[in-house]
């Protein structure tokens, strides 16, 4: 076999719910479109793997989650890892054809026969490739473009993603195949933001005042409110300044622009809310 089977944990696993609040406006246009395909773009740290996360587990139907690293522009690497999230919670489709070494410089005709043997096993499943703008290359992007030209219903397929569709899915695109899922709101409104914060136990600040300062970005805003339960009473809206606080020396720190603590925490709060 051309590639080793090692799907480690968080490539087979969708983002955990816990803690999240009910997003029903935003789910009922990530619904909206009708395909057997769907993609749903958003910047990093926006909430856009969360939100499908949400309409899967509402659904309540089997589903396989692959996340997608550059791991995977490796056909080899792909086909043996995604295999292997497919046993897991398809365990009939797990004759699914191997990819070998012969089938190298043949990738096309390879995603032909493994996403049709895919399709037929499948049955009433939803498929989600997360942070699909890690494939870069050609032919992997090809081969998952295979997979939406091969898919009907009941079978779902979701690809939330950093960029809208390259070049090789226009052709699903044209034909119906791939929707695109442009008018969902992944920012989160003054109510959500004020349930967020109820839900976090951080009202510090009401809903409005966090939209605003967090331009309602899903990992800002969870940022926010753990600053903010962390350090009850002690930011100042006028300036959005952090109150000094002593230090072990005993000398007090000076005040602390909540924005740039924001800045410098957001991209580490980006990997736990896609």
């Amino acid at each position: 076999m051309a590639g080793e089977v090692e799907v480690a944990g968080f490539k087979a696993v969708a983002p955990s719910l816990d803690g999240t609040i009910e997003r029903s406006g935003a789910l009922a246009a990530l619904r909206r479109p009708h395909a057997p395909a769907r993609w749903l773009t958003g910047v990093s740290g926006s909430g856009k793997s969360t939100l499908v996360a949400a309409h899967v587990h509402a659904t309540g139907r089997t589903h396989v989650w692959y996340r997608l690293d550059a791991r995977d522009d490796d056909a080899a690497f792909f086909y043996a890892n995604f295999t292997a999230a497919v046993g897991y919670a398809l365990p009939a489709a797990r004759g699914l054809p191997s990819f070998t070494d012969d089938d190298r410089g043949r990738e096309h005709a390879f995603a032909g026969r493994f996403f049709t043997a895919l399709v037929r096993h499948a049955g009433d499943v939803i498929i989600v490739f997360d942070n699909a703008h890690r494939i870069v290359g050609e032919a992997m992007q090809r081969a998952l473009a295979q997979f939406v030209a091969h898919a009907n219903a009941p079978l779902e397929i979701w690809f939330a993603s950093e960029e809208p569709p390259p070049r090789a899915f226009f052709d699903v695109m044209a034909e119906r195949k791939l929707a695109l899922c442009n008018d969902v709101p992944l920012a989160f409104d003054a109510q959500e933001c004020d349930a967020l914060a109820t839900a976090s136990r951080s009202r510090a600040l009401d809903g409005g005042e966090l939209a605003v300062l967090t331009g309602g970005h899903a990992a800002t805003l969870v940022l926010a409110c753990d600053m903010l339960r962390a350090h009850p009473g002690l930011l100042s809206i006028e300036g959005l300044l952090v109150e000094p606080r002593e230090h072990a020396l005993g000398c007090k720190a000076r005040p602390v622009d909540l924005l740039d603590l924001l800045d410098g925490g957001v991209a580490d709060a980006a990997h736990a809310s896609p």
